[in-house]
């Protein structure tokens, strides 16, 4: 697995490069409105040779905490005009709220195509459940499109 978040003391200089060289292809893939070729594409074949795949995967997430806005502090009168609702509006107006954004994308770098790409948003926390389940949907799509 070639990941930028695990490197360490022990990565080696040529893994370090052969990320850079993977990031800079999905790079320009990426940011390119047509068709073409990668101007790295020569350097990229010896890693697809090494991995013996030409296929890899970028996932993530990105998960903040969301800004209390107006909606909010209406609730707020709200539950100071109506006295039995205030603890439900101390519990809401103090609980703060996540959301999260999971990418996936599947690249075939013999073909220069992205295969798979999906962005997912949901309104929680980035518990480990959350993105183990993306995961696995992830893996059964990719699956779903082989057959």
């Amino acid at each position: 697995m070639l990941d930028a978040n695990t490197l360490d003391e022990t990565t080696t200089a040529v893994e370090y490069n052969e990320i850079a060289t993977i990031n800079r292809w999905v790079d320009e893939l990426l940011t390119n409105d047509m068709y073409m070729i990668s101007s790295n594409y020569n350097d990229v074949l010896p890693i697809v040779e090494k991995y013996n795949t030409s296929t890899f995967v970028y996932t993530g997430t990105i998960s903040y905490k969301k800004r209390k806005g107006l909606f909010p502090n209406f609730l707020g009168v709200v539950y100071i005009a109506f006295p039995p609702s205030t603890p439900l509006g101390v519990y809401t107006l103090s609980t703060p709220s996540y959301e999260t954004l999971y990418f996936s994308f599947v690249f075939d770098f013999e073909q220069s195509r992205t295969i798979h790409l999906e962005i997912n948003y949901m309104p929680q926390k980035d518990r480990d459940g959350v993105i183990k389940s993306n995961l696995y949907w992830l893996l059964y799509q990719i699956k779903k499109e082989e057959e």
